[in-house]
């Protein structure tokens, strides 16, 4: 693992965003950016000076770790496995404890693999992805899944793939989709269980991760729509 991506696992176990994390240990924002995108190196000695801070006020907040990670398939195509079930509810999902789970990522900063384009986290994610009309037409399991699908927002967009743009057709976007939309496929696994509560596959989904460009000339993920469960095999546990 390289020491960015060291820096980025010691942000994420300590619960905060980007912004939050520069703030704690008085970093300039970009140096951080460009130490988790591997365009610059830290030196070792930071990095154990950065999990000392950390171990010596006890900030550690083990819970809010995502445990997530990025595979291929065989046909090379990439996956965010989502490996905990965050979201639950037996009739319905609580919107607002995911609208405030993704307050965490506003005012980060992502890059796209394959593109080097730059997606931001704005503050409107949370809302949007939460309560949007979209949103509220979910049901079941697919209403699970676009919850749980928060928990991988960072590794969605490194993944993204074929991006379609459409111009600004509504009024009211004048401003903060000023430049118009953009649409990337991405894809997701999350785990199944079995009655006895052991894993027994991954159902994998894709989503359109629905981008907007702003007048600042940024763009930032509005919102993650049309989730559907791939019909082919599931990952194996």
């Amino acid at each position: 693992m390289s020491r960015g991506s060291e820096v980025k696992q010691l942000r994420e176990a300590l619960g905060m965003n980007r912004r939050e994390f520069c703030d704690y240990y008085g970093i300039p924002y970009r140096t951080v950016q460009d130490w988790e995108c591997g365009k610059r190196e830290l030196p070792e000695y930071v990095l154990r000076l950065m999990i000392y801070k950390a171990e010596v006020n006890n900030i550690y907040t083990d819970h809010t770790q995502r445990k997530v990670s990025i595979i291929e398939d065989l046909d090379g195509k990439r996956i965010v496995v989502i490996h905990d079930i965050r979201f639950k509810g037996r009739r319905s999902i609580n919107w607002n404890e995911v609208k405030e789970y993704l307050k965490r990522y506003v005012g980060d900063v992502y890059e796209i693999l394959d593109s080097n384009n730059r997606i931001y986290i704005g503050v409107d994610l949370p809302n949007e992805y939460s309560g949007s009309k979209y949103t509220y037409s979910l049901k079941g399991a697919t209403a699970k899944a676009k919850a749980n699908a928060s928990q991988g927002i960072p590794e969605l967009i490194e993944i993204a793939t074929s991006e379609h743009f459409r111009e600004n057709s509504k009024e009211k976007h004048s401003r903060n989709a000023k430049y118009g939309w953009y649409r990337f496929d991405s894809y997701f696994a999350l785990p199944v269980y079995d009655t006895s509560g052991d894993l027994e596959r991954y159902n994998v989904f894709h989503a359109s991760l629905l981008v907007r460009h702003d007048e600042n000339g940024k763009k930032y993920l509005y919102d993650i729509l049309d989730i559907k469960k791939e019909t082919g095999n599931p990952l194996e546990s």
